[in-house]
C-alpha cells in the first residue's frame, strides 16, 4: 500500500501536465501510485492517457482488456503473450501482478470517465524467430528514441481529440532521466520528451524499505531487499536548484514507502 495521500498527489494533477514516474521494476507500490493518479483525475473530471513501458505488440489486447466488462478469460487473453510469460534470462520484473493490478485499476477508472492506455516501448520479439522488415526497424532504432518518438505521437494524438488532459508514464527510473546518466551515449526517454513537452515534469521513485523483484544480473529477475532513500515516506518534492536536478537526473521524487514484490502472473 503506497504511503503517498490523495492530497499530495492531486497537486501533481492539472490540465495539460505530463508527469513521468521512475519505478524500479517489479514492485506493487508503483504501479498502484500511478493507478491513484489515474482514479483522482477521473474524479476532477480530466480525460486521462496512461503510458507504460510495455511492448506496442501488446496493444490490441490492452485495447480490448480496457473494452471488456470483466467476463471470464479477459485477464488470461491480456497476460497470455510471452511478455507475461519469459524465460528466467529475459525477465525483468516488468510483468507481475503489479502490472496487471495497474490495467484492473485504469479499466475501472475508465467506466467513470475517459481513459486510455498506450503502450510505448519496442514490439517483443520472440527469440528463434524471424522479425518482419517493420519490425526489426524498431527493434534498429535505439530504445529510448522509439519509446520517446512513440509517447511524443500519443501524447500529442491525446491532446489533439481530448483536449487538455492529464497523461502520467511509468517507465524504469533510468529512462525517465532528463540528465544523460554518465556512460550512456544515446539520450533517456524524458530526456528526449522534455525538448517536445518543456512543462513536463518527472519524478524519481524512492522507497522507505521492503523487497522488489527485478533482474539485477544475467539470471533475469529475483527478490531483492530494497535499501532505503533518505526522503520521508510518503512525499512528493522537487529540486529547486539546477545544480540538484542535474545530480538527480529528476525534477523531483516520490517516495511510495515500503515496497513488495510484484510476482509472475499464472
Amino acid at each position: 500500500m503506497i504511503e503517498v495521500s490523495d492530497e499530495t498527489l492531486a497537486e501533481l494533477i492539472e490540465p495539460g501536465a505530463v508527469v513521468l514516474i521512475g519505478e524500479t521494476h517489479g514492485t506493487c507500490e508503483f504501479p498502484q501510485l500511478v493507478g491513484r493518479l489515474v482514479e483522482l483525475a477521473v474524479e476532477q473530471g480530466l480525460p486521462v492517457l496512461l503510458g507504460l513501458e510495455v511492448p506496442i505488440s501488446e496493444q490490441p489486447v490492452i485495447d480490448a482488456f480496457l473494452a471488456g466488462g470483466g467476463g471470464p478469460g479477459e485477464v488470461e487473453a491480456l497476460t497470455a503473450s510471452s511478455f507475461w510469460h519469459r524465460p528466467p534470462v529475459r525477465d525483468d520484473g516488468r510483468a507481475g501482478a503489479g502490472l496487471l493490478d495497474l490495467f484492473m485499476t485504469a479499466r475501472q477508472a475508465a467506466s467513470g470517465g475517459t481513459v486510455r492506455v498506450f503502450a510505448f516501448d519496442q514490439p517483443w520479439a520472440q527469440l528463434g524467430t524471424i522479425a518482419t522488415p517493420e519490425v526489426a526497424a524498431m527493434l534498429n532504432t535505439p530504445r529510448d528514441q522509439f519509446m520517446a518518438e512513440t509517447a511524443a505521437a500519443a501524447i500529442e494524438g491525446w491532446a489533439a481529440s481530448e483536449g487538455r488532459g492529464f497523461t502520467v508514464l511509468l517507465a524504469g527510473n533510468m529512462h525517465t532521466r532528463i540528465v544523460r546518466y554518465p556512460g550512456f551515449d544515446e539520450p533517456h526517454l524524458a530526456e528526449l520528451l522534455v525538448e517536445r513537452f518543456p512543462a513536463l515534469v518527472t519524478l524519481d521513485g524512492h522507497w522507505t524499505g521492503g523487497q522488489f523483484r527485478a533482474a539485477t544480473s544475467p539470471r533475469g529477475a529475483e527478490i531483492h531487499d530494497a535499501g532505503a532513500i533518505p526522503t520521508p515516506g510518503g512525499s512528493v518534492g522537487r529540486h529547486n536548484r539546477d545544480e540538484e536536478v542535474q545530480r538527480y537526473g529528476h525534477h523531483g521524487w516520490v517516495n511510495v514507502g515500503l515496497l513488495t514484490p510484484s510476482l509472475p502472473v499464472g
